[in-house]
Formats: structure tokens, sequence, C-alpha cells
């Protein structure tokens, strides 16, 4: 068993696809099931179902896959306490991002994490909130952005920024500002009667 057989163990198993741990990983998906297959012959036990759509996990994966979480945190440990001693701050840091955010914020926060920790790595992840606190929440992700003011016993929450939420209809408008005409403000119990085109759960809106 090595290091490196548990951490793409738990890739696959926290993303459910061999392909999408492979890319993420940037290795070939033969590769990377012959790793996982070498798991499942050392411990003479079946980790990972199979199945059109991906894999899932088996109970004894369910056991490794939390053993390997606390082994690979160890690991990260040592080598944090380590580099400290040289005054060099080391690691890898996984931020989660809405994709709107994404779009505007990955590349001058890479830019700043690069200029200020050059022996650390950035891994940026890209998704709805909901998903992003259930990453934080497994461990997936150090710290994420979200849309949500969603309270969670496992999660610290820090609001940064508040944004105005809009109700965009063809209906009489009050006044101008600039191209938009904006109207009076409109309570829930009034959007409520109205059928409306929006994102469907798991989406903070």
């Amino acid at each position: 068993m090595e290091l490196r057989q548990l951490e793409y163990f738990v890739h696959v198993a926290e993303l459910g696809s061999f392909t999408r741990a492979a890319n993420l990983l940037s290795i070939a998906q033969p590769v990377l099931s012959r790793q996982v297959r070498a798991l499942e012959l050392e411990f003479r036990q079946v980790l990972l179902e199979r199945n059109g759509r991906g894999v899932t996990l088996t109970e004894p994966g369910r056991r490794l896959l939390e053993h390997s979480r606390s082994i690979l945190a160890q690991v990260d440990r040592v080598q944090s306490d380590m580099e400290d001693g040289r005054g060099e701050a080391t690691g890898r840091l996984v931020v989660a991002l809405p994709p709107s955010v994404s779009s505007v914020l990955t590349a001058p926060l890479v830019r700043r994490f690069r200029e200020r920790f050059p022996k650390a790595t950035l891994c940026i992840l890209e998704g709805l909130s909901a998903y992003s606190l259930e990453w934080l929440t497994i461990g997936r992700a150090d710290c994420a952005v979200v849309y949500t003011n969603a309270t969670s016993a496992t999660v610290e929450l820090s609001p940064v920024l508040s944004e105005q939420l809009y109700l965009v209809s063809a209906g009489p408008a009050a006044r101008s500002a600039g191209d938009v005409l904006i109207g009076e403000p409109v309570s829930l119990t009034q959007v409520a009667r109205h059928q409306l085109v929006m994102p469907s759960r798991p989406h903070s809106i």
C-alpha cells in the first residue's frame, strides 16, 4: 500500500468516477484503475462498485475512505510542520468557487497566491454553493465562496458581500437607472404569486 494509491482512491471515491478523477489528476485512466485495483487485491475486498454512471463505495470502501483521508491529512500536517521550520509556506490549499465567481476571481487569485506563496499549491474547484458546502464538510475543500446564509455545525461562515436580488419581468417600471428600469421593492409574498423561471435545487436561489 502506497500513499499515492490512497490519494488516487480518495479522488475516485469522492468524484464517483474514474474518468473525472483521471482528468483532475492529469493521469491516464488505465493507470488510475490499476492502482485502485492493486488496493483491492491487497485488501482482498471490493472497494468500489462499477456501474454505467461511475462508481459507488462498498462498505469496505467507505471504511478505507475514512482511513485514507485521515492518513493523507496527517501526512500534509507533517510536511507543513517540517516546512514551517524553514520559514516557507508550503502545502496545498483547495478553494471552491461558484461558476459566476470563478470566471472573475480565479485568474487574479492564482496570480496573487503564486506571488505570495511560491512554494505552495493552489487548487480551484468550481461548483454550486450546495456542492461547495458538501466539499467543505467531507474535507475535499479547505475554504469556499458560497451564495448562502445557511448555518452549519461543521463549517464556519463569514459574510463577504451582500448583493441585491432582482425580480426581472415585463411589468411597468417606476423609474430609470441608466439603461435599467427599476420598479418598487417587491416582497417575497408578492413574488410567490408569480410563475417564476429560476434554477432548481440545490441552487441557492
